[in-house]
């Protein structure tokens, strides 16, 4: 679940830096809130997260995630960025703690300073049960001595409560100025691909600078309140432009083979599913 630090002032100020208002990006969150699944991991050099909204406007949401109680994950949301704008913690980990200018050249270097965890689309693109997606994959390129250089295409999944969805993916290419476009196909010069890595997530209770976790619940549902938000409810399930199919073989002779067969459809007739033999 995303979730505010408990300092409002200091969200609200990261949003007049961003250029947007703070009870639009409640709005955004409480959407959000609908599809991340509640033991969802999104870390990156440490335990911190970034969430990129794509839409009219595209501020990163940065924080870190913690452990709650079982599997729970609570994201406690402490800043509004630029889009193109790097997270210090992930920049202190490349650099070794130095202070030099982030340049064009070090977001090249280290796109992992800028690239997001989750796209959220703002409206939900229509043939897509979720505007949340999940970063999977990344195709890069890279320099003679291994180094990412430039812009990235990343593979994409539908999140919803019910976790990732692993049939259906989209790419988007995007720049270390923080800008996403969605593509059909990935250019045949980045051939790097990689798979996402997770980072161990602390419990919030080892935590010395943050409360309880009912102390940002409390301030969610205060700020949600003295927005004059209602929790919004789920997209309304657009027409699913997939077919989906199942082969079933069934072994033995003719007859066993029609019987079981039967078995079969008088056992799916009632879900919707068309049943017919292959002619194959």
């Amino acid at each position: 679940m995303l979730l505010f630090q408990i300092d409002w002032n200091h969200i609200v100020a990261g949003c007049k830096r961003a250029g947007i208002d703070p009870r639009w990006l409640v709005e955004v969150v409480a959407e959000i809130n609908l599809y991340l699944p509640d033991d969802w991991r999104i870390t990156r050099s440490t335990n911190n997260f970034r969430v990129q909204i794509i839409g009219e406007r595209a501020p990163a949401l940065v924080g870190r995630s913690y452990r709650s109680q079982g599997d729970e994950i609570l994201h406690i949301i402490d800043s509004i960025f630029l889009k193109g704008f790097h997270d210090k913690f992930d920049l202190a980990q490349v650099t070794g703690g130095a202070k030099d200018p982030v340049s064009g050249r070090v977001k090249k270097e280290h796109p992992e300073i800028i690239v997001p965890n989750l796209y959220f689309f703002r409206p939900c693109p229509d043939d897509s049960d979720s505007p949340l997606f999940a970063r999977q994959y990344e195709k890069i390129k890279v320099d003679r001595n291994g180094r990412p250089v430039g812009d990235q295409f990343h593979r994409i999944h539908p999140l919803t409560k019910a976790g990732l969805d692993l049939t259906h993916f989209r790419w988007v290419r995007w720049t270390t100025n923080g800008d996403v476009e969605p593509v059909k196909t990935v250019e045949p010069e980045f051939s790097e691909y990689h798979g996402k890595n997770y980072w161990e997530t602390p419990f919030l209770k080892t935590s010395s600078k943050r409360g309880e976790s009912q102390d940002y619940l409390k301030r969610y549902e205060a700020v949600l309140k003295n927005a004059g938000i209602t929790p919004p409810q789920p997209h309304e399930r657009p027409p699913s432009p997939y077919e989906r199919e199942y082969k079933m073989l069934v072994p033995g002779k003719a007859p066993e083979v029609q019987q079981v067969f039967s078995l079969i459809h008088d056992a799916v007739q009632e879900t919707g599913f068309t049943i017919r033999p292959d002619s194959d």
